[in-house]
């Protein structure tokens, strides 16, 4: 399976909500979408954008990309990828 359907299947399954405002609920779901595509081995934010606006089918808002992008950085500079590899991680998410 391609990283960009891997992406579209892990926000399906996992029911994030990445369309809504700003807030606690959209930073918890960039959080965890930014460490998934990290673990899957994507590191550029942008290409994991793509990939989000192929699951949503449509763009992405203001609101989602300033936090994705915020998120992002911080989460590849404090490996947020490796929680994935942990059964924590398998027992609380569908990938």
């Amino acid at each position: 399976m391609e990283n960009n359907e891997k992406i579209v299947k892990f926000i399906a399954e996992n029911k994030l909500e990445l369309t809504s405002g700003a807030g606690s609920d959209l930073n918890s779901a960039c959080t965890i979408l930014a460490g998934y595509a990290l673990y899957i081995g994507i590191d550029d934010v942008h290409i994991l954008n793509e990939y989000v606006e192929e699951s949503l089918g449509h763009s992405t808002s203001y609101e989602y990309d300033e936090e994705m992008n915020n998120v992002f950085e911080f989460a590849q500079d404090n490996n947020y990828g490796a929680f994935w590899r942990t059964k924590k991680a398998k027992d609380m998410y569908k990938f």
